[in-house]
């Protein structure tokens, strides 16, 4: 990959390279968050856990956006998921790790297991946030990294932490900020208790993940509220890293030339109240996560080329959402009959998708001005297809309702003349309707 391996970034051949001194430390937080994931991956998620049984800096590869990847399986070997004996099939029998990264155990004879792996995960984060290599030269006999970072790090973080990541007005002072100290302790803590001498007292990666994720939230969580880079020409896609504005109240994307899928990272934005990403060249499906965020009033995400459908308990969760902007895309299957359920929505545009089948009565929602329904496969040329227009009488707010180019058939309920007073854009698209219309209005 292009910017190599971690090893490089952390050990630079020479003082000129241009990996010299520049991960940060929310890089390296960053980092350590990826290789826990993939070892978690390996670990728990394959149809057969593996080993890696080689972790270490320079098979960790950093990609163009410096995500993190695990390589080099080369001494990997599978678990038996029957009984949880290691398989013997491996690329080189015999062999199990590198020196310095290996655990105690291995160099006993013992089986290579999780446990080993989670021994050199721990080393692993020692040596990015100390810079210095399990087998550096100040580790004799009686001394390893583990004791050496143990020894100190409680009482003096500035002894033991790679200089590189203290910034130059705290060189001096020798005094971290409360938010950095914490964090780095926390980190510290994590190495330590994966790289104890006793495999059955490490933790594990499922534990190891739950804490990361406290010290992301905690140290990683930005106060921004509103991101509004509406209105450009950006290309590529939405960041990954936009997860990472836990506190992101607006999101506004729109007019663009971003494409591809929304990452899934946007699931992590809990306090979102309003997401704009219209016209656009975004594709798949709509993020099902937001479905489930109550607090969302605004969804508009017109004029891209989602697909798939919307899923049928959707606005059992989106009690708060007022409006529904999803027009021109490429969304098909039926409308949510729970879409009653949203009871403050006052603007659902659907208009240029594939809907079918029948549209739910929508008495319920007291608050709807607008509703556009055109140029979809609405309806079934049947009789009962405009039974919904009744519900709309209800609607004492309505001021356009738009049901042109679909497949409805039978006729204008007589209550359609009973619709609101406020009503003044009615676009029902077959001349026999609107005759009748007219003539229901006459009487």
């Amino acid at each position: 990959m292009r910017n190599g391996s971690l090893d490089k970034w952390l050990h630079p051949m020479t003082l000129n390279a241009k990996y010299s001194g520049t991960l940060s430390l929310d890089q390296r937080l960053n980092i350590v968050i990826d290789v826990a994931s993939a070892l978690h991956y390996l670990h728990h998620e394959c149809e057969k856990p593996i080993i890696h049984c080689d972790l270490k800096p320079s098979n960790v590869l950093l990609d163009d956006d410096m995500i993190a990847h695990v390589s080099d399986f080369g001494i990997a070997r599978l678990i038996s998921t029957i009984d949880g004996s290691t398989s013997k099939q491996t690329s080189t029998i015999g062999v199990k790790g590198t020196i310095g990264y290996a655990p105690p155990e291995y160099g006993m004879g013992a089986a290579v297991s999780m446990n080993g792996d989670m021994y050199s995960f721990g080393i692993l984060v020692l040596e990015m946030f100390t810079g210095r290599k399990p087998t550096d030269e100040i580790f004799g006999d009686c001394q390893n990294l583990h004791n050496y970072v143990k020894k100190s790090f409680s009482d003096d973080l500035f002894q033991i932490l790679d200089p590189s990541l203290v910034p130059e007005k705290m060189k001096n002072s020798q005094n971290l900020s409360p938010e950095v100290e914490h964090c780095l302790a926390s980190l510290f803590n994590i190495g330590l208790a994966c790289s104890v001498e006793s495999a059955k007292e490490r933790m594990t990666i499922i534990d190891v993940n739950k804490e990361l994720n406290k010290i992301r939230n905690t140290f990683l969580a930005c106060k921004l509220q509103q991101l509004n880079v509406g209105n450009n020409k950006l290309n590529g896609g939405i960041p990954s890293f936009i997860g990472n504005f836990s506190s992101l109240i607006l999101l506004s994307v729109g007019i663009n030339n971003l494409e591809g899928d929304v990452p899934h990272e946007i699931c992590h934005l809990k306090n979102l109240v309003e997401i704009y990403m219209p016209g656009n060249k975004l594709i798949g499906t709509f993020p099902f996560c937001l479905y489930n965020m109550s607090s969302l009033i605004m969804i508009s995400a017109a004029a891209n080329q989602f697909n798939g459908s919307l899923p049928p308990n959707m606005f059992h969760t989106l009690s708060s959402l007022k409006a529904f902007l999803i027009g021109d895309n490429q969304i098909s299957g039926t409308i949510p009959s729970s879409i009653t359920n949203a009871s403050l929505l006052s603007t659902i545009e659907i208009t240029e998708n594939y809907f079918v089948g029948q549209v739910p009565g929508m008495g319920k929602l007291h608050d709807l001005q607008h509703l556009a329904l055109s140029l979809n496969n609405l309806g079934y040329n049947s009789i009962n297809d405009l039974n919904f227009l009744k519900s709309l009488t209800n609607c004492s707010k309505l001021q356009l309702l738009a049901i042109s180019y679909n497949n409805f058939g039978g006729h204008l309920p007589n209550s359609l003349g009973n619709l609101s007073t406020q009503l003044d854009h009615l676009y029902l698209g077959v001349i026999r309707y609107q005759e009748k219309f007219l003539r229901q209005l006459e009487t």
